[in-house]
């Protein structure tokens, strides 16, 4: 199944995420990946047979960015349940790492990614 943050909500050390559907029976995965197509970094939750894949569109890659400048923990709800996203800052920065003067992305994807996370690469 796909899904996406329609919004979030810092509170502290804390994000909240809003997807644009509830999640059940889902436990997180500790993955990151992108969707270099759509423009978006994925995040998997594991369902025991499969996968679902919660997207974070480039307008809400702020959520990301807190996460390396700050951070912040990535909560979501399941099942009534608030649940942190695992794994998501060292995910982050491998992938921000491979991206980095990559064209396999495509070129608009890297370039989209170097001017967001900027701060990560000039460190």
């Amino acid at each position: 199944m796909h899904n996406q943050v329609e919004s979030f909500h810092k509170d502290g050390q804390e994000i909240d995420l809003q997807l644009a559907k509830p999640l059940t029976k889902v436990v997180p995965a500790g993955t990151v990946i992108t969707d270099s197509d759509n423009r978006s970094f994925v995040y998997l939750f594991d369902e025991g047979e499969q996968y679902t894949y919660v997207h974070f569109k480039q307008e809400t890659w702020e959520a990301l960015k807190e996460v390396l400048k700050n951070k912040v923990t990535l909560k979501v709800m399941i099942d009534d349940e608030k649940v942190e996203l695992t794994n998501v800052e060292e995910e982050l920065m491998m992938l921000l790492d491979n991206i980095y003067g990559n064209s396999n992305y495509g070129e608009s994807f890297v370039k989209e990614v170097e001017e967001a996370f900027d701060f990560y690469f000039q460190q």
